[in-house]
């Protein structure tokens, strides 16, 4: 069996996916109970919104309409593989291979044009937020100097962070409706 059954009843079949099986709903609904660093925090945080934070960070620097979208969708595949933390990921290229070909379909499911994406943008306001967030929501300093680690802008906004599952997936639903 190489499928799974989403929230929304949709075959996401990881042998043969199809763009058609990618539902805002599914990855709305799953982001907001995957929590981020690993569940390592002091207060469940979840993916979806560090999504809307990033989305918000990227629209206050002046990121256009694709680039904004894909900050918001920039995680979306976890919604179908799960959350895994990034330097385990580092050790199984295939996952990372299949991760991107799932964002791959999110973009064209969701008319993100590649070519007018800013990656760089998405992927500087991405570490920003890690920084910011690990700064917020560890109990303790990180081990390393995470802001020289990833040369992070500081995050003017305070983080949104949803009190839980159903407002952060409610809050998900609001911004891509705003960039998508």
């Amino acid at each position: 069996m190489s499928f799974i059954q989403t929230y929304s009843g949709a075959k996401f079949d990881f042998a043969d996916p199809a763009p058609a099986s990618i539902r805002l709903k599914d990855i709305a609904h799953a982001l907001a109970r995957i929590c981020r660093f690993g569940g390592h925090v002091a207060t469940f945080y979840p993916v979806a919104d560090h999504c809307v934070n990033v989305t918000r960070f990227l629209i206050r620097n002046g990121a256009d309409r694709q680039t904004a979208a894909w900050g918001c969708m920039h995680d979306a595949a976890e919604a179908y593989v799960g959350d895994i933390v990034s330097p385990f990921k580092q050790m199984l290229p295939k996952a990372g291979e299949i991760e991107q070909r799932i964002a791959a379909m999110i973009r064209e499911r969701f008319g993100i044009d590649e070519g007018q994406v800013d990656f760089d943008a998405v992927k500087r306001a991405d570490e920003a937020l890690l920084v910011a967030e690990a700064k917020a929501l560890f109990d303790f300093p990180p081990l390393e100097n995470w802001t020289e680690s990833f040369r992070a802008e500081p995050v003017r906004d305070p983080l949104h962070i949803s009190r839980g599952p159903r407002e952060a997936e409610s809050f998900y639903l609001l911004i891509a409706a705003q960039v998508l």
